[in-house]
C-alpha cells in the first residue's frame, strides 16, 4: 500500500500495515514461526512419503522412478533440518505428525506428488517468504527460498516421469542432491550448487 500525503511518500509493509491495526511484532514473529512449524511438518511428511513411494516403486519395477523419490525424500528431510534450525534459533522445537497416503499405484503417486509440490511452490511458501521478508526474518526467507525452488524443480521431474512413465521403468538414471540446500538435478555435469554455492563433493547421488 503506498500513502502520500503532499510531499510525503510511504510503502507499508505488511508488518508495519500490521502494527497500524493494533498487531504487536511478537504476533508477526509467530505468525513466522507458525509457517515454520507448517513447512516443518509438511516437509517432514513429504520426506516420509516419497521414501514409501520410491521403495513401492521399486517394487512395481519402476526403477529410475524409485530413483526421483528417493533424492526428492531426501532434499524434503534437508528442507524440514533447514526450518528447525530457524526455529531452533528462535527458542522453538520443529514438531511433524507424520501421516502416510495409502499406496495405489506409480501413476498416482506421481499425481499425488506433482499436487503437493505445486502447491508448496505457487501458493504455500512465496506467502511464507512475503511474510518473513516483512518482518525481515532473513534466515526463514532463505530456508523457504531455498525450498520453493526446489520443489519447482521436483514438481518438472515429477511431470516429465509421468509424461513417459513407460521410459522411467528402466534404471539408468541418476539424481543429484546438495546436502546444504536440497537442490536436486539430474545435471552429471554440475559443479556447484547454483542455490547456495556449495561444491560438487556436497552432492549425494541416487540412481
Amino acid at each position: 500500500m503506498i500513502m502520500t500525503r503532499r510531499s510525503f511518500t510511504y510503502t507499508m509493509t505488511a508488518t508495519t500495515a500490521a502494527l497500524m491495526t493494533g498487531t504487536s511484532k511478537a504476533e508477526i514473529e509467530k505468525t513466522v514461526i507458525a509457517d515454520l512449524q507448517a513447512a516443518f511438518n509438511g516437509e517432514s511428511n513429504a520426506s516420509a512419503k516419497y521414501t514409501m513411494y520410491a521403495q513401492k516403486a521399486k517394487e512395481a519395477g519402476y526403477l529410475s522412478v524409485a530413483s526421483l523419490f528417493s533424492a526428492a525424500s531426501f532434499a524434503e528431510g534437508i528442507h524440514a533440518q533447514k526450518h528447525a534450525k530457524v526455529l531452533k534459533s528462535h527458542d522453538v522445537e520443529a514438531k511433524a505428525e507424520i501421516k502416510l497416503p495409502e499406496w495405489v499405484d506409480t501413476k498416482t503417486a506421481l499425481t499425488d506428488a506433482i499436487k503437493g509440490e505445486t502447491h508448496e511452490s505457487t501458493e504455500m511458501y512465496p506467502g511464507f517468504i512475503k511474510t518473513a521478508e516483512d518482518r525481515k526474518i532473513s534466515a526463514a526467507v532463505r530456508s523457504f527460498s531455498h525450498a520453493m525452488k526446489a520443489e519447482i524443480v521436483h514438481a518438472e521431474y515429477y511431470k516429465a516421469a509421468q509424461d513417459n512413465l513407460e521410459a522411467w521403468k528402466a534404471a539408468g538414471k541418476t539424481f543429484h542432491v546438495c546436502s546444504v540446500c536440497g537442490f536436486t538435478t539430474n545435471d552429471d555435469a554440475l559443479k556447484t550448487c547454483p542455490y547456495c554455492g556449495a561444491p560438487k563433493a556436497k552432492f549425494k547421488n541416487f540412481k
